[in-house]
């Protein structure tokens, strides 16, 4: 009865786990997005990433006030990004480097700066980018005591956010100020109108009464 208890609970742990690592949806868009790496100096860095396609990153990163090269014993750049859940090695590449899942190196090399400048491509989601100082331009793992630059990435801002609903508004056509001239020819045609209407009125009430007595003396004949 133990032994089936304690398989229930480890097979319950281990479909948890699984669960949770492939259908989690922060490690689907944790690469994607910006960063701005910073440091002891005036240097700054903009990086950005768009998952384009399935495992497959398209990055960019541009520099500003990075001193060439950056020592006289180190002469690259390098870019690197930490892998998605990847613990942080010792400094120097000691003991323990390949802490993250599959016993891959913690940190995925992204290429070299050149002219302030680097576009490519990761395969891997990460959360954390770095820039260090290197004595050879392909290194396969980074010099962690010579760190210029880092940040994390952060979700890219759409600038989504929920519309209010619009008052309703009335269009009306703008009336612009009219000369005096127009105002006096507007005022003419204004009297006439009325004059004409007044004229109209009267017409038909003449001819009302006409029609009346007319009808009136015809009964009285008929009689």
């Amino acid at each position: 009865m133990k032994t089936r208890l304690l398989f229930f609970i480890c097979s319950s742990a281990i479909l948890y786990s699984l669960i949770h690592l492939f259908i989690t949806p922060a490690a689907i868009f944790a690469s994607e997005g910006a960063a701005l790496l910073s440091g002891p100096t005036a240097a700054r860095c903009y990086f950005a990433s768009v998952l384009i396609d399935e495992n497959r990153y398209k990055i960019i990163a541009s520099c500003r006030d990075l001193t060439v090269p950056p020592e006289s014993e180190t002469l690259f750049y390098r870019l690197w990004a930490k892998r998605l859940g990847a613990a942080a090695p010792p400094p120097a590449g000691g003991p323990g480097t390949k802490t993250s899942a599959f016993g891959r190196d913690p940190y995925l090399s992204l290429g070299d700066i050149t002219s302030g400048k680097l576009a490519g491509d990761a395969r891997d989601p990460f959360d954390e980018i770095l820039i260090t100082a290197e004595k050879e331009s392909n290194p396969s793992n980074p010099n962690l005591d010579k760190i210029i630059l880092s940040g994390l990435v952060q979700p890219i801002d759409y600038g989504l956010k929920p519309t209010s609903p619009l008052a309703r508004v009335t269009l009306e056509p703008t009336v612009s100020p009219a000369s005096p001239a127009e105002a006096s020819a507007k005022a003419g045609k204004t009297v006439v109108a009325t004059a004409f209407r007044i004229f109209v009125t009267v017409l038909l009430i003449i001819v009302a009464v006409a029609i009346i007595i007319s009808v009136i003396q015809r009964r009285s004949a008929s009689k």
